[in-house]
């Protein structure tokens, strides 16, 4: 695959990767919250166990866009790759974020 389709793979994998997050913690933060009738804390319980059992299929888009930049740091082009550097170590720090939080939730 040529470098340009590797980015644009990179680029895409790295944005469904960091939204799928952004989402899983957004729906944490709401589900946060042990106020409430017991239905409702039913219902978040619920919710929580969905995200935790979707866990999977975030470290599945993770690793695609691992497998994408492993490809962008072999290049010659040093600013790519401290570019994609930079990316990855962003992508894991959220990871990490995003997992503990899930763990903390659940």
């Amino acid at each position: 695959p040529g470098l340009v389709m590797t980015k644009q793979e990179f680029k895409e994998s790295l944005e469904a990767s960091l939204s799928w997050m952004r989402v899983v913690q957004e729906r944490l933060k709401a589900n946060d919250n042990t106020q409430g009738p017991r239905d409702a804390l039913e219902g978040r319980l619920r919710e929580t166990e969905k995200i935790h059992h979707s866990v999977h299929e975030g470290r599945l888009k993770m690793d695609k866009a691992l497998v994408a930049a492993e490809n962008l740091l072999k290049s010659e082009d040093e600013e790519l790759r401290n570019h994609t550097h930079a990316k990855l170590k962003d992508l894991k720090s959220l990871w990490e974020e995003t997992s503990t939080y899930i763990i903390h939730c659940h």
